[in-house]
């Protein structure tokens, strides 16, 4: 069965090298999980009657009816991106940046998105923009979109009950819409293209196969019969053991970059969400801070770099950390645990990086991840 799964796998990588398939100019320009600059203003853009694409509300249309509100109006319709409702107040339940605003010209009705590709929830998040619409005596929808489809935490809802809101995905909803778009896009082949590179990337980042034609292929020889059928539930149930044993392989190197620069490692290497690598020392602990590499998906995905400092340090040792962080790496993310950090995209794919630490190549990675670890030395220095 390996064999003729492999045989499939190699003959769709020909053709994607033959017809460039798998060029995508957000995953080029570095752009993946950027949710502002890429995320919220193709989504808005897209959802906008006016916008560039030139097909009108159909778009709109379309969103509409796949998130089954069916009262809103797609024409006198305005669609904004990063709109600014105030400060945010000294309650934390007024204020802030609504990251996609579908709204009326006359402001009657309106439908606000919060788009979380890997960032955490804020503060009363979801709860200062439930106000804002109440406020405007206009709301229509509060929706929460992931990559998943998960559920708020309570740190955005805050503990009113009031908070009526929807989680959506990229995964379903999304896709689902672009997919319909795209087809009525029939007579503009520029937006057509873009449109399927940001499904491609959508599916990249859920986790799908981007090829289903061979998905097809694969589901067909795995299920011939019940012993390729039997053989792939075992291969299934083997992951979390694969990864460990891919791991093994690095970790006499990962132990000698952290003896090298005097450090203690701790190493949790496992199929789950958060799997990871932290490096530490006796300077590093008394400040309650750490070196770490996360992986913020299953299966090795969404790498991530940063300080860590499970939620000990006050507020401003974690600016200070930020702000020196943005200065050796540029802008950083932050939650209640990580004061800074970045996605790692090079490595971002788990498929593609267990593969990588699998090979010979493996040294690339190690040499980058030392590379790392020196430079984020350098800003715990800041404290």
């Amino acid at each position: 069965m390996l064999n003729k799964v492999s045989a499939v796998s190699s003959k769709y990588d020909k053709i994607a090298k033959v017809t460039g398939e798998r060029f995508n100019i957000f995953s080029v320009l570095g752009l993946e999980s950027q949710e502002v600059r890429t995320h919220s203003r193709f989504l808005a853009e897209m959802l906008n009657p006016q916008g560039s694409h030139g097909l009108g509300g159909m778009p709109l249309k379309h969103f509409l009816k796949v998130i089954k509100i069916h009262e809103f109006p797609t024409e006198n319709t305005q669609v904004l991106c990063e709109y600014n409702i105030g400060m945010v107040d000294a309650s934390k339940t007024r204020g802030g940046r609504i990251d996609i605003l579908i709204q009326t010209w006359d402001k009657k009705m309106m439908i606000a998105i919060e788009n979380k590709i890997y960032a955490g929830d804020q503060e009363n998040q979801l709860l200062r923009y439930h106000n804002y619409l109440e406020d405007q005596k206009a709301n229509i929808g509060l929706l929460y979109l992931t990559l998943t489809g998960v559920t708020p935490s309570i740190h955005s809802t805050g503990t009113s009950k009031e908070v009526r809101h929807r989680p959506i995905s990229y995964a379903v909803e999304i896709l689902e819409w672009l997919r319909v778009v795209q087809i009525d896009a029939v007579n503009a082949p520029a937006v057509r293209e873009s449109i399927a590179q940001y499904i491609n990337l959508v599916k990249k980042l859920t986790n799908q196969t981007e090829n289903e034609k061979m998905a097809e292929e694969i589901a067909a020889v795995v299920s011939s019969n019940n012993e390729n059928l039997d053989a792939f539930f075992l291969m299934h149930d083997s992951f979390d053991a694969i990864v460990r044993h891919i791991a093994e392989k690095n970790v006499a190197i990962w132990r000698s970059i952290a003896a090298e620069k005097q450090l203690e490692i701790k190493i949790d290497m496992h199929s789950g969400i958060y799997a990871g690598i932290f490096f530490e020392n006796i300077s590093l602990r008394n400040q309650n801070i750490s070196i770490g590499f996360q992986f913020d998906a299953a299966r090795l995905g969404k790498l991530c770099f940063g300080i860590f400092d499970g939620e000990k340090l006050q507020e401003i040792p974690r600016l200070k950390l930020k702000r020196e962080f943005e200065r050796q790496f540029g802008a950083a993310r932050t939650t209640p645990s990580w004061p800074a950090y970045q996605y790692w995209d090079d490595y971002g794919d788990g498929k593609k990086l267990l593969l990588l630490l699998n090979s010979p190549e493996a040294k690339r990675f190690n040499q980058a991840m030392a590379e790392k670890i020196d430079i984020m030395l350098q800003v715990t220095a800041a404290l």
